[in-house]
Order: C-alpha cells, then sequence, then structure tokens
C-alpha cells in the first residue's frame, strides 16, 4: 500500500503545480479569447454600410469557382437561399469559418478585410441588410 501511495506522489504534485499554474494564466487567457470575440463579433454580426465594399470582386476572385458566379454552387455548396440561411445563423460563425477554411485550395489566406468584404457580400445577398 505504502508504495502505490509513493509512486502516485509525482503524479498528485505534478498536477497540483500545473493546477496552479493555469489559474495564474487563466484570467489573462481569457480576457484575450473574450476580446477576440468581442472584435469578431461587432465587425460582422452588426455590419454597416461603411465596412469595406469590394464584396463581389472578392468573391468572383477566391469563390465563385467553386461556389457560382451567382453564388448557386458547383463543387462547393451553395450561399444563397434557404440551405445556407440554415446552415449560417450565427454571421460569427460564418465569418470565423470564412477567414480560417477558405478558400479550400489556401485556407486562410483571406486577409481580415477580404473575409469581411465577403462575409458581408454574402449576407447581403442573403436578405440580411445592414445596420445603420
Amino acid at each position: 500500500m505504502a508504495h502505490i501511495l509513493l509512486a502516485g506522489a509525482p503524479v498528485f504534485l505534478y498536477t497540483f503545480q500545473r493546477r496552479r499554474a493555469l489559474r495564474k494564466t487563466r484570467p489573462s487567457m481569457w480576457l484575450s479569447i473574450v476580446a477576440g470575440l468581442f472584435i469578431m463579433m461587432t465587425s460582422v454580426v452588426a455590419y454597416t454600410t461603411t465596412q469595406p465594399r469590394g464584396g463581389p470582386e472578392v468573391f468572383a476572385a477566391f469563390c465563385a469557382g467553386c461556389h457560382g458566379a451567382a453564388l448557386q454552387g458547383g463543387d462547393g455548396p451553395a450561399l444563397a437561399g434557404a440551405g445556407f440561411q440554415a446552415t449560417w445563423r450565427d454571421a460569427a460563425a460564418l465569418y470565423a469559418f470564412t477567414a480560417q477554411q477558405m478558400p479550400r485550395n489556401a485556407p486562410g489566406a483571406l486577409r481580415r478585410e477580404q473575409s469581411v468584404a465577403v462575409v458581408t457580400y454574402l449576407l447581403q445577398q442573403n436578405g440580411l441588410g445592414a445596420s445603420e
């Protein structure tokens, strides 16, 4: 029995020290996560007419090859209509996906402004108007 306790002591100590270290870094980690989400949500969820223009141009250059010039789909899914609206109910999630995963042949290649412009364009094409 004593052998089991001694064998478990280093594991307990390691776990205790690791938890202690996580507690020290947790507030700054959470603050950066919350700040990042806030920035992402405020720039996409409530977009305005003054946000970056050029969505159609960026879409034509990077997206139309797979999703079709009229957003009708092709190699990629359609980006307009009921199917798109049912899948992408959250604009922040759409922005995150677009910024990180698109275009498929070069994920993450779009600059922030380009991602915002494309998402704004998609939202406009699906009937979600800008909030003035």
